[in-house]
């Protein structure tokens, strides 16, 4: 496990801040922890850098064009992946926070449904686990129930019992 922290940590400083993604340590946690759906909403968060990304290098592209200076933008394309969310024009270099806390430049206007989707997937599971601890409290009354009447019960036959043995401990006296 801490091999894997480890790794994420390492992939966060060393790669993920040059393309200007900052993961916190708690969804690195997450992820290595493999907490439901933690690394489907960083993959979300990352395609939208890497398409972030790669517009700013189209920028750059087109800036040095004017220049006069040569510049192959080929080698720095990534693959156009179609997204359904409107981009914001944002200046290049500006950096915003979306609130699962990796921050990046450009997010969309809908940057915020990956953490919409987690707080509805959180508040599911914990649903859930308040059903299993209601189960539980029904379980627990009831076997306190069977006991306390096991109890009674076998109070009741100790009494028998000794009242029986002072009948005949009165007996064996005379």
């Amino acid at each position: 496990m801490a091999q894997r922290t480890a790794n994420w940590h390492h992939l966060s400083t060393n790669v993920l801040s040059k393309l200007g993604l900052h993961v916190p340590n708690m969804i690195m946690v997450d992820i290595t922890n493999g907490v439901h759906r933690a690394v489907a909403l960083f993959l979300l968060q990352l395609r939208q850098t890497f398409q972030e990304y790669s517009i700013r290098i189209q920028q750059t592209s087109y800036s040095q064009s004017k220049t006069g200076r040569s510049y192959n933008v080929e080698q720095h394309r990534l693959p156009q992946i179609q997204t359904t969310t409107r981009q914001v024009a944002i200046p290049p270099g500006s950096t915003r926070t979306n609130s699962s806390g990796i921050t990046g430049a450009n997010h969309s206007v809908d940057c915020l449904a990956p953490c919409k989707e987690a707080l509805r997937l959180k508040d599911e599971e914990l649903c859930e686990l308040r059903e299993k601890v209601k189960t539980y409290e029904k379980l627990l009354r009831e076997k306190v129930k069977l006991y306390e009447k096991l109890l009674r019960t076998k109070n009741n036959r100790i009494q028998e019992l000794e009242m029986r043995l002072g009948k005949v401990k009165v007996k064996r006296r005379p």
